[in-house]
């Protein structure tokens, strides 16, 4: 009996594209995602710098700190990649092609936090110091250019396909 009452609102009929997800669900466009994490990935980049001086400066302790900021900044930025650049441009690049580009973004994020994360909790663990001075230069400074060239890659492949939704 309920069946028949409810059946005429259970038809399999195709939903309108609209009602599929709830617009109050989708990832909104924002015209200044992009510059924001550029603007990030320039402040990291600096804090490379910055620790590499401070260290050679003898500021062992600062060394650390900005580490430890490096740490947190990376951190909010991969959270944000992750929250708004990644679903947005999972709900507007479809087909083949747009999940091959999706997968090789969020490989080579991975990878790019994997190569900084190594390297970080190798100096938590034994921070920075006169011991181990020069072995730190040679390992932030092979840090900073992979980073750099990730970073690099990252802006010309994948933020140049965060387009407003009428582009796709």
């Amino acid at each position: 009996m309920l069946e028949k009452f409810f059946g005429k609102f259970l038809k399999q009929d195709e939903l309108p594209a609209e009602w599929r997800t709830p617009r109050y669900l989708q990832t909104r466009y924002d015209p200044s995602l992009v510059m924001a994490l550029t603007h990030q990935h320039r402040t990291l980049n600096m804090l490379l710098v910055e620790a590499s001086s401070a260290a050679q400066l003898g500021a062992y302790d600062e060394t650390g700190s900005i580490l430890e900021q490096f740490e947190f900044t990376l951190e909010d930025h991969l959270k944000q990649e992750r929250d708004r650049l990644d679903p947005y441009l999972a709900e507007h690049i479809k087909g083949e092609d747009g999940e091959e580009t999706l997968k090789d973004m969020r490989a080579c994020a991975e990878l790019a936090r994997r190569g900084v994360e190594n390297f970080l909790e190798r100096y938590r663990d034994k921070p920075v110091d006169a011991s181990n001075l020069a072995q730190f230069e040679h390992d932030i400074e092979a840090v900073s250019e992979k980073f750099s060239q990730d970073l690099e890659r990252e802006e010309a492949m994948f933020y140049t396909l965060y387009l407003p939704p009428e582009a796709y």
